[in-house]
This record gives structure tokens, sequence and C-alpha cells, in this order.
């Protein structure tokens, strides 16, 4: 299997971190579900490991704290994730505060990720 090239990383990045962002709360029901559980589910443990977030720190495109932001990001996804699943409705899901805690994190560390990029 090839290795990612850093480029490829940080698109990946910025499309997990998107799913996890309080914007997807603008999906309809589909399509929220489907990001919810079938992309941000493989995403959020692999992109966010502590593997793939060093790479992009030691590269620097990320901060130590967006780096462990993140991984509190995917601590909480993978401990609500049953609950998540628990829900029949999604609304009910966008309105939980684990949810909202995810995103509200997601919202921080996408704020400054681009603070940092337009400094770049």
């Amino acid at each position: 299997m090839k290795e990612l090239s850093i480029e490829e990383r940080i698109e990946w990045f910025e499309t997990t971190l998107k799913e996890c962002c309080s914007t997807v709360n603008t999906l309809n029901a589909e399509q929220f579900l489907g990001m919810l559980f079938e992309e941000l589910c493989i995403n959020v443990g692999s992109c966010f490991s502590e593997y793939s977030l060093d790479i992009l720190l030691d590269a620097g495109m990320i901060s130590d704290t967006n780096r462990d932001s993140c991984i509190i990001i995917r601590d909480l996804y993978i401990t609500y994730e049953n609950e998540f699943r628990a829900c029949a409705n999604p609304e009910d899901i966008k309105s939980m505060k684990q949810w909202k805690e995810i995103n509200d994190l997601a919202d921080n560390v996408w704020a400054d990720y681009i603070k940092r990029k337009s400094r770049s």
C-alpha cells in the first residue's frame, strides 16, 4: 500500500474535520446519516490517529493544540457512536450535547487551521 503524500493527508484532514463541524447539521437527514455512519466512522479513527496527525504536525501543517483537539474529537466520536446510532431521528443526534461538543471542538480547530493556513 502506498503512503499518502502530505497533500493527500491534508486534504483528508480537511474533509474529516469538516465532517465534524457544525456546518454538517444543515445536511438533510439522509446525507447527514451517511456522513455520520459511513464516512466519519472510518475517517475519524484513521485520519485522527496519532500517527496521521503527527505526520501533519511534523510537516508544520497543524499545531500541537489542533492535534490534541482532533484526538479528543476522535475519542468522543468513538465513545458516543453507539448512542448516535441508537437515535432514530437525525435531528435528535444534531441536538445531543455529545454531538455539539464534537461540533464545537471541530469548529474551533477549523477556525484556527484556516487562520494558520492563510498565514503560510
